[in-house]
């Protein structure tokens, strides 16, 4: 809900780096299916950071709906 203080914006960056992680671990498979391992393992390395951020994020976002919820 837009009411709750931040949730917006983290859950927005969740998605995002779960999309953009998504994405970077499809374009590894590409990689790795032309041969190309070495730019297959760079894209899973980013993939995973991307991943890691959104994951940070979807954290943050349930932060905000639990001190949301504790204010009363």
């Amino acid at each position: 809900p837009s009411c709750v203080p931040g949730l917006k914006a983290d859950h927005k960056a969740a998605m995002a780096g779960f999309k953009k992680g998504a994405q970077g671990a499809l374009d590894a498979v590409k990689a790795a299916r032309n041969g190309d391992m070495q730019t297959a393992a760079s894209e899973i390395k980013a993939a995973a950071k991307k991943l890691e951020a959104g994951s940070k994020a979807m954290d943050a976002a349930v932060t905000d709906m639990e001190t949301f919820e504790a204010s009363g």
